[in-house]
């Protein structure tokens, strides 16, 4: 693929908008692209970012030309992949990601979260409170699992561990050219920290 970033299409970006550099104590966008702030209650060890209870999570403000905007006319088809495990249960749900207002922590516009469903804990992907995704394979706390959300055309697809579902293909999943959050809590309410592990979190426009 284009690990930097280096074509374009139609005047699309194409390549890798977004990797987290999770090997040294402070988290950094190894494209260049991003500022990344590290909130309260995260830290970086062993080659992962750890989430405790009432995280702040890990914000990536938008240096760039909306790399986090994905609408069609934005990005076109993109991945987000990231590998992640569950350390602890939240009483409602857990944010894995989320696009965010990042001067209103009261806004949120789209994000992926781990949510009670029948048959135990598992991932649906949301835009502006339409569900694109829905709940799909469990998620196994105790061991890590490897997750990726891609859009071709219009279909969205989650895979984890290699089971993958669609989504609304005649949906957006709107966001403004704003600012990503991985794990932490939003809306402030704690209830909605992730508490676990995350590495290896990448967003790529193809």
């Amino acid at each position: 693929m284009f690990p930097l970033g280096v074509a374009s299409r139609k005047g699309i970006f194409i390549g890798q908008r977004f990797s987290l550099n999770h090997t040294t104590a402070t988290l950094y966008d190894t494209t260049g692209r991003h500022t990344v702030q590290t909130g309260s209650g995260v830290t970086s060890s062993g080659g992962f970012v750890n989430f405790t209870t009432g995280s702040a999570g890990v914000t990536i403000l938008d240096n760039a030309s909306n790399d986090f905007d994905v609408s069609r006319s934005k990005m076109g088809d993109f991945d987000i992949t990231f590998k992640f495990r569950l350390t602890a249960d939240s009483d409602t749900l857990s944010i894995l990601f989320a696009v965010i207002d990042p001067n209103s922590t009261s806004t949120l516009h789209s994000y992926c979260y781990i949510g009670s469903q029948t048959g135990g804990k598992k991932v649906s992907i949301v835009g502006w409170g339409v569900s694109l995704i829905h709940p799909t394979v469990q998620v196994v706390g105790a061991a890590e699992q490897t997750l990726l959300f891609s859009r071709r055309g219009a279909t969205y697809t989650l895979t984890i561990d290699g089971v993958s579902v669609s989504g609304d293909g005649g949906s957006e999943w709107p966001t403004y050219p704003n600012a990503l959050l991985i794990g932490g809590y939003i809306l402030g309410f704690p209830i909605y920290d992730f508490i676990g592990t995350i590495r290896n979190f990448s967003l790529t426009s193809v």
